[in-house]
């Protein structure tokens, strides 16, 4: 037995979140292209977040604008909007840390 029997395939959520850790690693397009093959989280906030800092890394600032903007519209509550709005006005930077620090 190769011990991969009843193991269920990752959710999106996890999917998205293993395309954002490697493109932390890597900074190539490859983590974009399949972050963005994810479906069902079009409407999740996580799903934009993730994106915003892929195509940060990728130098794509005007496309990263628009997904923190759209991370905004989809973030379900105030807590989860103080980290693209900080990103967004150039208070964090790629790694989610305050700038300066």
């Amino acid at each position: 037995m190769s011990g991969d029997e009843g193991r269920q395939p990752p959710t999106n959520a996890v999917s998205i979140t293993v395309a954002g850790k490697a493109g932390a690693v890597t900074g190539t397009e490859r983590p974009f292209a399949e972050a963005k093959q994810v479906v069902g989280l079009e409407g999740h906030y996580l799903r934009w977040v993730v994106g915003a800092d892929l195509l940060r890394r990728l130098g794509r600032l005007d496309d990263a604008r628009r997904a923190d903007d759209r991370a905004l519209r989809c973030a379900p509550n105030d807590v989860e909007r103080r980290f693209p709005t900080a990103r967004r006005a150039g208070l964090v930077d790629f790694g989610g840390r305050a700038e300066g620090r």
